[in-house]
């Protein structure tokens, strides 16, 4: 069944729907307390994480954070020019090590302001609260959480 849901995201359907949201919130806030000087943060678990990372090389979003991408390519990383943090699962086959840590280079070379944390011995999907048992995962949610929120607040 995720083969059929992911053959119909792709990044030429799922793209225009997040650019089409972004527009919105931005329209429907412009008249309220929301400074659009401030721009928009974006926050990416799994599926959505490749799109703050695609968005991050725009300048859709002023800032993002990704948790245990899927399907995140050196390309997505490549493009990158605004701050973003990630939350890696150690040895994730769905954001493989080689993927994660040639793009960490990329972002060093080009000087993007960024963060990358690895947790070891957590599942895919660890930074999801949910129903978790053990507690080195539970830890590492709210490490991760308090990732996201030291970083993005900072931009």
């Amino acid at each position: 069944m995720i083969d059929m849901w992911l053959a119909r995201h792709t990044p030429e359907n799922t793209m225009p729907i997040i650019e089409k949201v972004l527009r919105a919130v931005k329209e429907t806030y412009a008249d309220k307390a929301y400074d659009s000087s401030m721009g928009v943060l974006a926050i990416g678990y799994c599926f959505g994480a490749k799109y703050v990372l695609r968005l991050a090389a725009t300048d859709g979003i002023v800032a993002g954070a990704v948790a245990h991408g899927l399907l995140i390519s050196q390309e997505d990383i490549a493009g990158v020019k605004k701050p973003v943090t990630l939350a890696c699962v150690e040895n994730d086959i769905f954001f493989p090590d080689e993927v994660r840590d040639g793009g960490r280079k990329q972002l060093q070379d080009n000087n993007v302001d960024h963060e990358l944390r690895i947790y070891p011995g957590v599942p895919h999907g660890f930074a999801v609260y949910g129903s978790y048992f053990e507690d080195h995962i539970k830890i590492a949610q709210k490490q991760a959480f308090d990732q996201f929120l030291e970083f993005l607040n900072k931009h």
